[in-house]
Parts: structure tokens; sequence; C-alpha cells
């Protein structure tokens, strides 16, 4: 899964390889475990992103992207990515 930089602030793109995110912004790199992300959040009526680090990296302790959705009549859903990586952060760490 790919997401693309919508707005100005967030990363460029992020990568899902199953067991961590590759983040790019601005030509830096960071590679972040699924245990390395402390909380994710997402903004209500929109499709963006935050994930909150436990520790500082090159984008700081925090970072946000804005996630692909499939068409929906349901201007509230959230996307599917939000859920599927709480669910996986929550295995990576044996909760």
């Amino acid at each position: 899964l790919i997401f693309r930089h919508l707005v100005s602030g967030e990363v460029d793109e992020v990568t899902d390889h199953g067991s961590y995110l590759s983040v790019r912004k601005s030509g830096k790199k960071q590679r972040v475990h699924l245990t390395d992300i402390s909380n994710l959040s997402i903004s209500d009526f929109s499709r963006r992103v935050r994930v909150h680090l436990k520790e500082d990296g090159p984008f700081g302790k925090e970072f946000v992207f804005t996630a692909k959705q499939k068409v929906t009549p349901n201007l509230f859903a959230r996307p599917e990515i939000y859920d599927e990586l709480v669910e996986r952060i929550a295995k990576a760490r044996g909760s």
C-alpha cells in the first residue's frame, strides 16, 4: 500500500511492508517498525492519519499521511488502513 502527499506538512509517501512502514519526505527516508509506534490517531472528517513514535526520528516524534480510501457513501468512514494498523501494532506488541 502506498500513500501519497496531498497536504502541505505531511510526509511525501508511506509504504506498508508488513512489519514496518517506509516513510519518505523531501529525500529523507525512515523505516518505522510497528513496535516503534506508540499510538495512531485520525482527524475527524478526514483521511489524515497521525503516527506517534516512541522516539524521535528524521521527521520528529510523529508524522502525518493521508490514507487512500475506497469510495464509500459514508463520508465519516475511517480509512481501512487505520484499523488494520491498529490491529497489527497491537499484535506486534504482543497485546
